[in-house]
């Protein structure tokens, strides 16, 4: 079912933007052919009929005044009276006027969403519209149409220019160039970047948001190493490391595996029920009964030291959450006290340390590759943290806490392996079966055109210990043999009692840290009968050094803080002239650089936007602000100024290359090949359009 795109305000309200900046554009080839001297027969604001128009010598209309503008013109043109070739007195009558009229009419058409400039001998879609007058487009020098044809692309540069002062100026909320987590095995965790980085320089240009690492690594020069120079915490010098991007994610884009900063305190706004639920339950899973939204961190302390740390506050970005995130890194898995407060209360807890997860590649049985996060071999069968209201999971009737025990074909899927199930189900239904406070309840769920249910998928900390062995001869040596069978629940280690699998992991780290091996106790299912047992898993010293080179997180508590975030504002006029200078030209280089990498392959096209996936996103922006609409109409105005003068026919940017052929030969580009062109251009366009038009209806369908 076809998702309403927002409010219907703010989708009038995104339209009517994107109609402004099309009239901004048309006014530039208008103001520009008046220069030329070019008579202009319409400048129009909106497509279709009328509304009502206004010509100078006969005010306003109702409707069009082209009829009676013509019918001048024709009387005006009648035969002499005489054989002495007096104009008739209509004809003189007509000729004065005219005269006194301008050539060009200024009309409100009924749908203003856009405009267009009508001028003597030039026609986008009709090459061949041309005129011998003076005051006609084709008889103008070629430097002079060039600056006409620019002109709409030069306007739509200064108003992105404009648009992006004018939201500085009033100043836009903006995530800080702070790293909040590095993926296991990315490309930034082989350069050896860490959370807590504050990036100062990216390829020697200074970092101001963390949107601008996104976007160096996604339009970076595919297999080129990207330089980063961060502050790091303990370090008194900035460090200097080289990442290459790799292509992966859900977006397919080249990437580091990084996340943004985290800030002081916890997210307070909700945008429903039932995410303020499943705050409340994540809160309680990772023992902060009680904490209210909006709670900072007040203080911290490790269990079994002080939780000091030197050398970090001396770096703009930073705050007590990204220490205290610091000391988890750094705690070998020790608890950690941590307060927290608002202006009327406070909660303490003490906050366990998750371990970092081994990575190995599976192949699946039709010979897919498949990576899988486990530990020491045991890795957690697929289960539910949220589900989304209104979603195919929610119809279907799961619910959090559900783990899957079958999902499709596949039985006690690993998280990989129940992607891959769904994937494969894109736009059908999907049999599942869940566990679900001990018993095991049917599902059939309808699975989107995106390949999804809609539900968050649980990291552990809040569902139970339900594991499946991996004992696939490809895993990496730091993998133990284990035969424990898909679905067995664990519920201790060493005898010590474990209720999720964040837990277990955590216990089975330290156990096999402190003595080489770890006794589970275990549950499982034969038939009807529930059957209890222990095993012993040893870890071989190549096994031990693996696990003991993971690294410390919580991952679980820091995903319920908001994010770090700073306001950009420009401190004076000058400033804000100087940001939205900068912010022009470096959307219209990265509007050039994702072409680039379209043809290179290193950006799908499933990622482009058309009009009604831009008109979806503006709604969106336009909750967050006017500010923000503002900024968000400035990017469009920068990626139509790039759009239209790329070298394809119909847009300007075609229109320049036949100019310019014309310059050089000094004749113009016969109108055979104009033609063929305008058709190529057509098609060409068309098809972009109806790719992209598809594409943003499967993301509000999915």
């Amino acid at each position: 079912m076809l998702e309403t795109l927002d409010t219907t305000g703010n989708v009038l309200l995104m339209l009517l933007g994107f109609g402004l900046i099309i009239v901004v554009h048309e006014l530039g080839h208008f103001l520009a052919a008046r220069w030329a001297g070019i008579r202009v027969h319409a400048f129009a604001v909106g497509f279709g009929k009328a509304i009502f128009s206004w010509r100078k010598g006969l005010g306003f209309r109702v409707g069009s005044s082209d009829l009676e503008y013509q019918r001048l013109e024709r009387a005006a043109q009648l035969p002499p009276a005489d054989d002495d070739g007096v104009p008739s007195e209509v004809a003189r009558r007509a000729r004065e006027k005219l005269a006194a009229l301008s050539p060009t009419e200024y009309r409100l058409n009924w749908f203003p969403f856009g405009g267009y400039v009508r001028m003597l001998g030039q026609e986008d879609l009709n090459p061949s519209a041309a005129s011998k007058a003076d005051d006609s487009y084709t008889s103008k020098p070629v430097w002079k149409r060039m600056i006409v044809i620019s002109g709409g692309v030069f306007m739509n540069v200064i108003l992105a220019g404009l648009l992006f002062m004018g939201a500085y100026l009033f100043g836009l909320r903006e995530m800080a160039p702070v790293i909040g987590s590095v993926a296991p095995g990315s490309a930034a965790a082989e350069a050896g970047i860490e959370p807590g980085d504050v990036v100062l320089e990216i390829d020697g240009k200074p970092a101001e948001t963390f949107n601008d690492l996104f976007i160096a690594s996604a339009m970076g020069e595919p297999g080129d190493p990207i330089e980063l120079r961060v502050a790091r915490i303990g370090a008194t010098d900035p460090v200097t490391v080289e990442a290459t991007a790799t292509k992966g994610g859900d977006l397919g884009l080249l990437q580091l595996g990084v996340g943004p900063g985290v800030g002081a305190g916890l997210v307070e706004e909700f945008e429903s029920p039932s995410d303020r639920e499943r705050f409340d339950r994540r809160m309680a899973s990772v023992g902060f009964e009680g904490a209210l939204p909006g709670m900072e961190v007040e203080r911290f302390a490790r269990v079994s030291g002080s939780g000091e740390v030197s050398g970090a506050g001396d770096v703009e970005f930073r705050n007590v959450a990204s220490l205290l995130f610091h000391e988890v890194r750094e705690s070998g898995g020790a608890p950690i006290r941590v307060t927290l407060r608002d202006d009327e209360r406070s909660v303490e807890g003490e906050l366990f340390p998750q371990t970092d997860m081994q990575r190995a590649e599976l192949t699946t049985h039709s010979g897919d590759a498949l990576l899988a996060d486990h530990l020491a071999g045991l890795t957690p069968v697929m289960a539910i943290e949220h589900v989304m209201p209104g979603s195919p999971a929610d119809r279907a009737g799961l619910r959090a806490g559900d783990v899957f025990a079958r999902m499709g074909t596949v039985e006690w899927p690993s998280v990989p392996a129940g992607r891959a199930q769904l994937g494969a189900s894109a736009g059908r239904d999907i049999g599942c079966t869940v566990w679900r406070d001990g018993d095991l309840v049917e599902i059939t769920a309808r699975v989107t055109n995106r390949g999804t249910l809609g539900f968050y998928i649980s990291d552990g900390s809040a569902t139970a210990p339900i594991v499946r062995g991996l004992s696939d001869a490809s895993l990496p040596s730091g993998a133990l043999e284990s035969p424990i069978e898909p679905g067995t629940r664990v519920t201790a280690v060493d005898g010590v009692g474990v209720s999720t699998f964040a837990s277990l992991s955590r216990e089975l780290r330290l156990a096999l840290q402190s003595r080489g091996q770890a006794v589970l106790t275990l549950e499982y299912e034969i038939g009807s009968e529930t059957i209890r047992d222990e095993q012993t898993l040893v870890a071989s010293p190549e096994q031990l050094e693996a696990i003991s080179a993971l690294g410390w997180n919580a991952q679980s508590f820091q995903s319920v803080f908001t994010l770090n975030q700073f306001m950009n504002v420009a401190s004076n006029p000058i400033d804000a002239i100087g940001k939205g200078v900068h912010r022009t030209h470096y959307i219209m280089t990265m509007t050039y650089l994702t072409f680039l990498r379209l043809v290179q392959g290193s950006v799908p096209v499933d990622q482009l936007h058309g009009p009604v996936g831009i008109t979806h996103i503006g709604s969106r922006v336009a909750d967050q602000g006017f500010v923000y609409l503002i900024f968000f109409l400035g990017l469009i105005s920068a990626n139509l100024a790039v759009v239209n003068f790329l070298p394809l026919p119909i847009v300007d940017g075609g229109h320049m290359v036949f100019l310019a052929i014309e310059g050089i030969t000094r004749k113009p580009v016969s109108i055979a090949v104009q033609n063929i062109a305008t058709l190529a251009g057509l098609a060409l366009i068309g098809t972009a359009f109806i790719v992209v038009t598809f594409n943003d209806i499967m993301r509000l369908v999915g």
